[in-house]
């Protein structure tokens, strides 16, 4: 193996995306101290992270836990075909996730990375903050039967949203999610659950990796 070919292929931490993005806000903190002008940013920055922080760990959490046990077919029968059932397993899906958008939005870089296409993925993004279940139930208990409306809207803006997606993605004027593949129309995601089920053994070792993922 050419050592040299490997050497130009490692990347610097430096050049890291997530490493950038916790730069840039951690050096202005700091400067802060120093800098009475971003004393206000500062503060409503560690406000803002305070309020947060437990939703974009478990949005991190549960993306790793898709990563490392659901496999890419999985993804790929449910939310990559280019059907209306894709548009509607993702609104539904986003329903049932009860998170708020910062988590949500972790979750979906992982199903995106899994190979869901991206109406799918627009679709999960809009249907799941707007409407998910904890939302339906604050809305109907603070407004009775009216917040129906509120949520049945939502809705149908996260449907026809991925619909009108989809219709540019078969155009060719957005680009297609190059981490989706082909899944046989025979397979079944139920019996190949059963299969892997019976090799499965748990162990410590796995939860390195998810939270690695």
């Amino acid at each position: 193996m050419n050592k040299a070919c490997c050497h130009a292929d490692k990347k610097h931490f430096f050049r890291n995306k997530l490493f950038i993005v916790s730069f840039i806000p951690a050096l202005f903190i700091v400067l802060a101290f120093f800098v009475p002008l971003l004393v206000p940013f500062r503060k409503a920055f560690l406000l803002y992270l305070n309020t947060i922080w437990w939703a974009v760990l478990l949005g991190l959490l549960l993306g790793g836990v898709i990563d490392y046990y659901i496999p890419r077919e999985y993804i790929s029968k449910v939310l990559s075909r280019r059907s209306s059932a894709t548009i509607f397993n993702a609104v539904f899906l986003g329903f049932l996730m009860s998170a708020c958008s910062h988590g949500i939005l972790a979750l979906s870089i992982q199903l995106h990375k899994k190979g869901a296409s991206n109406p799918a993925v627009v679709s999960f993004l809009l249907a799941s903050p707007w409407a998910n279940i904890a939302i339906t139930v604050m809305l109907v208990g603070f407004f009775g039967l009216k917040a129906l409306y509120i949520i049945i809207s939502a809705l149908v803006i996260a449907i026809n949203t991925g619909f009108i997606f989809m219709f540019l993605e078969k155009r060719g004027l957005i680009e297609k999610n190059n981490n989706s593949i082909e899944v046989a129309g025979d397979f079944s995601i139920l019996r190949d659950i059963r299969k892997r089920a019976a090799d499965y053994k748990l162990g410590s070792g796995h939860w390195p990796r998810i939270l690695k993922a």
